[in-house]
């Protein structure tokens, strides 16, 4: 719906774009793998954090599909890739099907909440704009728990190391 109203595609062209985004989706994954093993950690984080803040921005001018499919499939298939070694990181490997599990499911209630959200902004408004803005905010408030996380960890093997 979103390449249908915003855009101004076609029902088959949306189609396809949903089909491009999951490449730009996997050529993400891949590419942060890369990226994560160049930055290390939280880096990483940060970057897709923000890369994913600047395509919703991005989103609110957007009037052609390489806005649309490429960067918003490239940031979201690097989340998931950053995700799992950082729950490593902090937590350890002991319980890490269990804590990696609580992320995935905070992410899977975000992708099921998050939609909602933007559909009831788009029937308010008729636009998609006021969901953007506030998935952009969501993606800056994410960067800094990210540096309050950070912090937070250090101390924490810092004080382990004193034990």
């Amino acid at each position: 719906p979103i390449a249908q109203n915003q855009i101004g595609q076609s029902a088959m062209t949306a189609a396809m774009c949903v089909s491009i985004m999951t490449l730009a989706n996997m050529c993400g994954r891949i590419s942060f793998g890369f990226i994560y093993d160049r930055l290390k950690g939280w880096n990483s984080l940060i970057l897709v954090l923000v890369l994913n803040g600047l395509s919703m921005c991005m989103l609110t001018v957007a009037k052609s599909l390489p806005y649309f499919i490429c960067l918003v499939g490239f940031s979201f298939g690097g989340l998931l890739v950053v995700f799992a070694p950082i729950v490593k990181t902090v937590f350890g490997s002991m319980f890490y099907n269990r804590n990696y599990g609580l992320i995935f499911i905070g992410y899977g209630i975000g992708a099921f909440v998050g939609p909602k959200i933007s559909a009831s902004f788009y029937d308010s408004t008729g636009s998609y704009v006021a969901g953007y803005i506030g998935s952009a905010i969501l993606a800056a408030a994410a960067v800094l728990l990210v540096f309050a996380a950070k912090k937070l960890t250090a101390s924490m093997q810092a004080a382990n190391e004193k034990a």
